[in-house]
């Protein structure tokens, strides 16, 4: 099944309706030659005189201050326009990134405790300590940032990348099981970044991750889960682990959901906290979705 022009024009027309003016930037660079250079200056809107990101990028957590995994959010955006680079926005952003590094951690914390004062999905309740629920998975965000630090280490000054890659290495290599995606998520984006030589070992390691955590029944697919599209938008370049098959189900799932109701609906609330702000994040979530599910669509 291919997507029909009306369902790709209705879904087209409901990112920019219902979705930020981020998403209808993203869209037109990404499907329609608009101006990656316009797109940077308007994603310049999210990032605060530290460097870091915030503003809601994330729409989960409303938190107007810079946070590490808003600045992971930046940087994916920024990958989608590979060609076009902010240099200050990338060195400014990296500044923050080696200003909030945890040494006792051996990396970095989601959020900071003020994600709290702020309209938040519960998750991303931050506990003195033990920062949020995210933050009991080392990966998620530290694997990525330092994937991010690989690749923009001319910008890095007071931080070993190499011990920081080697770290994260070593800690795939003593990894049996992985409990959480959105980890594995970050261990796949690093690895993206990372050349052949430094990955070589981990990448059986990974595979197997995803396959025992990517969610191939269709019947699931209605709840929220780690569907086969979420490891392609994590692993572009090297495909680890992604099935076939599920990954081409996953597409026809994808566009039988445009074509009924042009857009990609998304399974998860904020479980009643703060309904009227849930209401404005959904709708982001799903321009984001729907926007995301198309990208994935016109490349194939």
């Amino acid at each position: 099944m291919a997507l029909s022009e009306s369902a790709m024009a209705r879904a087209e027309t409901n990112i920019r309706l219902r979705g930020r003016t981020l998403e209808q930037m993203r869209l037109e660079a990404a499907l329609h030659s608009g101006s990656k250079g316009l797109l940077l200056d308007h994603l310049c809107g999210y990032q605060n005189l530290d460097g870091g990101f915030g503003h809601g990028l994330e729409p989960d957590f409303i938190l107007p201050h810079s946070s590490v995994l808003a600045t992971t959010v930046a940087f994916q955006i920024m990958d989608e326009i590979a060609n076009t680079v902010d240099e200050f926005m990338v060195e400014s952003a990296i500044g923050y990134l080696i200003e909030v590094f945890d040494p006792q951690r051996g990396g970095w914390w989601s959020v900071p405790p003020t994600v709290n004062d702020y309209p938040h999905a519960p998750w991303w309740q931050h506990r003195p300590g033990h920062g949020t629920t995210i933050d009991a998975y080392w990966g998620n965000p530290s694997a990525e940032v330092i994937g991010i630090l690989w690749n923009h280490r001319q910008f890095v000054d007071g931080l070993d990348v190499d011990a920081l890659a080697q770290d994260a290495i070593d800690r795939l290599l003593e990894m049996d099981t992985f409990a959480s995606c959105h980890e594995l998520y970050c261990f796949l984006r690093m690895v993206d970044r990372m050349p052949d030589k430094l990955v070589s070992d981990v990448i059986p390691i990974l595979e197997t991750a995803v396959a025992s955590l990517m969610t191939v029944d269709e019947a699931q697919w209605t709840t929220y889960s780690a569907e086969p599209r979420f490891f392609l938008r994590a692993s572009p370049t090297r495909r680890l682990g992604l099935d076939n098959d599920a990954m081409e189900r996953n597409i026809g799932y994808l566009e039988r959901q445009l074509e009924a109701n042009g857009s990609i609906s998304i399974n998860w609330d904020w479980s009643g906290a703060y309904p009227d702000e849930w209401v404005i994040a959904q709708r982001n979530w799903e321009a984001i979705h729907t926007l995301e599910a198309l990208i994935i669509l016109y490349s194939r």
